[in-house]
């Protein structure tokens, strides 16, 4: 009697899937990122994996970054893929700020001459601190530069320049016109989903929305504040000029009492030497006639 083999539970299943290799895109090379088994190669596409960039690069400087790839498509056995994001390692970040120094981030979304929206949060540091002004002139040229550089090529020349840091060059030769910087990379970038655009455009006409209303707003609280302000002040100059007054009339009652004080001593003083002139002059002219 032959025995009877036990099933393991999915065996059947696994049996079905077929090893397919993944592909990085060809501007890298085509480099092999991995493989992963399916029975339904369809599924594939849409699938998302992250690896190192250094295993990609072979460059030790590259060992901070993360990149997320995405399946494009199926040719074969082999599955081809697109960048989805790139990001640098949160603890590489940490290690680049220091103190004495201005850290610049933004967010901001571009669109790349193959109509693709794209997020991207640069990081720029100063080498040494410093003002409001300045920073806020650096952050709008940088905007300024990115979206114009952006639209000008399409998707895998931004993601390749990005990868050999000709991107960051470029953008450092401008901003060091404005402030030396120390460093100037970016730190991530999203490429955005149909539903992610919807949403940014969502927000966009929430916030013009929200604008309109703020400034009335705004203006009454601002003029409030002036008025109580006022008001102060001028409660304020009023205590300061009734406290002038009586301080005036206070000085002016003193030098009054002094003057009276004074002449009522002058007065005494003339009245008790009077009689005394008019008894020596009555005395000489008793004395001429006897004589």
């Amino acid at each position: 009697m032959a025995k009877k083999t036990k099933k393991i539970p999915g065996q059947s299943t696994w049996r079905k899937k077929k090893w397919h290799k993944i592909v990085a895109p060809e501007f890298l090379r085509s480099t092999f990122i991995g493989e992963t088994p399916t029975a339904e190669p369809e599924n594939l596409v849409g699938k998302t994996t992250k690896v190192n960039l250094m295993n990609i690069t072979r460059n030790m400087k590259d060992q901070n970054i993360n990149v997320t790839f995405e399946v494009t498509k199926l040719t074969g056995d082999t599955a081809s893929t697109q960048i989805k994001q790139l990001q640098m390692v949160p603890a590489s970040v940490k290690r680049v700020v220091k103190r004495g120094k201005n850290r610049l981030d933004d967010s901001f979304v571009c669109l790349t001459a193959d109509s693709k929206h794209v997020r991207i949060k640069p990081l720029i540091i100063t080498n040494n601190s410093t003002t409001k002004p300045v920073q806020t002139a650096m952050r709008k040229k940088m905007v300024e530069f990115y979206k114009k550089k952006v639209a000008k090529i399409n998707y895998d020349a931004f993601c390749q320049e990005v990868i050999t840091k000709k991107f960051q060059k470029a953008l450092r030769e401008t901003l060091s016109k404005v402030y030396p910087l120390r460093i100037c990379e970016v730190r991530a970038f999203v490429l955005l989903s149909e539903e992610a655009i919807k949403r940014e455009e969502v927000r966009k006409r929430t916030r013009r929305a929200s604008r309109k209303t703020q400034p009335k707003n705004e203006e009454t609280v601002e003029e409030e504040t002036e008025d109580d302000a006022d008001e102060e002040e001028f409660d304020e100059s009023e205590e300061d000029a009734e406290e002038e007054i009586e301080e005036e009339t206070e000085d002016a009652g003193e030098e009054l009492e002094l003057k009276t004080e004074e002449k009522t001593e002058e007065a005494e003083e003339e009245k008790e030497a009077e009689p005394e002139g008019e008894s020596d002059s009555d005395k000489k002219e008793e004395e001429k006639p006897s004589a």
